[in-house]
């Protein structure tokens, strides 16, 4: 039996439940149904839908950036303590 939290992700940060937000943004900005028929949108729909995208795809690029770096982080604190031994893979066994 493995000690809660180790090596499982928080079901807050599960890919299925960002997927479904991030899904559910874009089809805010440019319903499914609009993908279908972009040819009768307006010049004025269009720039919108863009410009939109856009600051969405910025957005969610940056808090990729973010969450990377976050990583990035915890990955050396981790590679910092098992090498100067603070931490031990039999530190991890029950």
């Amino acid at each position: 039996v493995h000690a809660p939290g180790l090596g499982r992700l928080p079901t807050l940060l599960a890919p299925g439940e960002i997927d479904a937000a991030l899904q559910r943004r874009m089809e805010e900005i440019l319903p499914a149904s609009h993908l279908a028929q972009l040819t009768d949108l307006s010049d004025e729909e269009l720039d919108r839908s863009a410009s939109e995208l856009t600051e969405f795809e910025r957005t969610v690029s940056s808090t990729r950036r973010s969450v990377l770096d976050v990583l990035d982080r915890l990955e050396a604190e981790i590679v910092r303590r098992y090498g100067t031994g603070e931490a031990t893979v039999d530190s991890l066994l029950p």
